[in-house]
């Protein structure tokens, strides 16, 4: 995770002067960055004085209305004016990411659930990007001319049932147009059975009740009968054993 962390003078900026110790030459500015994250800090080093910020313009602005409340502007009428202006600006873009946040997470915990696809699901298009895919992500939207809609993320699926590298994403209306595939793929190797796992024998759902990997032998129970078998010949089993 990238890291970035320093100090620099702010002395000869369009700061204020410390409303404590009146001095202006003292003004610092300091960063603190961890990945997305960053902290802003514009103060007196001298008095160590100083305001927050998670954004370098607001930093600076607040820094500004505290020494205007605090000392007063000077006379300079106009340049208060326009940094409580700036600050009404910051505190409403605030307000809007805010209120952006409260959609996003309404939409996700309202809509998302109702979807009928889901993380892992597995299926063949023939109209948008041809081939099979596995989903590797769901988000939910809601638009003032489409109302709730999804936008799917699938990975490709190799022929040999692993996923491959290449992504693409799939809109809402082409939902009709895909065909679901079972999360099972043919058994290749003995180690991809597990005792209790469902499976598939000749296209019969069934379930993986004992393994004898060392003879390469298992019993699996099908439609309430026990089928032996020596040979991985016609068995399916759950995609996740190809890890």
């Amino acid at each position: 995770m990238d890291k970035d962390k320093g100090s620099r003078s702010a002395s000869g900026e369009d700061v204020c002067p410390c409303p404590k110790c009146g001095q202006e030459e003292n003004i610092v500015v300091k960063w603190d960055r961890t990945g997305d994250e960053e902290t802003i800090q514009v103060g007196c080093n001298k008095c160590e004085n100083y305001v927050t910020a998670q954004d370098w313009f607001l930093a600076y602005v607040e820094w500004n209305i505290r020494a205007f409340d605090e000392k007063g502007n000077g006379g300079n009428h106009e340049r208060e004016h326009i940094y409580r202006l700036f600050h009404r600006k910051c505190l409403l873009q605030q307000e809007l990411k805010s209120v952006d946040r409260e959609i996003d997470d309404f939409v996700t915990s309202t809509y998302l659930p109702r979807f009928r696809l889901k993380v892992g699901d597995r299926f063949e298009s023939r109209y948008w990007f041809p081939g099979k895919w596995e989903i590797v992500g769901i988000t939910a939207h809601y638009g003032i001319n489409t109302g709730q809609c999804y936008l799917i993320k699938a990975v490709e699926l190799l022929p040999n049932g692993r996923t491959g590298r290449r992504t693409r994403d799939f809109p809402t209306n082409i939902i009709g147009k895909i065909r679901l595939l079972d999360n099972f793929v043919s058994a290749k190797k003995w180690s991809m059975l597990r005792e209790g796992d469902a499976c598939k024998l000749a296209g019969v759902s069934g379930k993986i009740v004992e393994i004898d990997q060392k003879r390469r032998k298992a019993i699996i129970e099908i439609e309430g009968e026990k089928v032996k078998i020596n040979r991985l010949v016609s068995l399916e089993v759950d995609k996740g054993r190809l890890t």
